[in-house]
């Protein structure tokens, strides 16, 4: 950056943005021709892997797994019982993480969205069908 090489170490994409990870484990975007820094999402821990799954990006830290929805900015932990630093690859079959550690193999199930609990009632007060006004 600053006319310096950048060097990935990983690469994703989601929707319309590419995401960069640096050997260092810091996450980068790019657009535009241009690569910025992301504040960290995961309290300051390293990420070691990304994995792009639907609208999402996979992130792999030291200690936790999260999918991190770039478009409002939020994150999901997942609920994992992955040994701590020993994630060794990664992959999604439909909506089940796959994690391989020097333990063996773990499956992720992704978290399902929940309904909105306050989700406000809809009323139909008329209706037009036919150039006929139904009240």
């Amino acid at each position: 950056m600053n006319g310096q090489p950048f060097y990935a170490r990983e690469i994703a994409g989601v929707g319309q943005d590419i995401f960069l990870l640096s050997a260092r484990g810091k996450l980068y975007k790019w657009n535009n021709k241009k690569i910025t820094e992301l504040p960290s999402i995961t309290n300051e821990q390293y990420i070691r892997r990304i994995l792009p799954h639907h609208d999402k990006l996979c992130l792999i830290a030291e200690t936790d797994i999260y999918l991190w929805a770039p478009t409002t900015n939020t994150f999901t932990r997942l609920q994992t019982n992955v040994p701590a630093g020993s994630v060794n690859d990664v992959t999604w079959t439909n909506d089940t993480l796959w994690v391989a550690t020097d333990a063996g193999l773990f499956s992720v199930p992704a978290p399902t969205r929940q309904p909105d609990a306050d989700t406000p009632p809809f009323y139909i007060n008329k209706i037009l069908v036919n150039n006929v006004v139904y009240a």
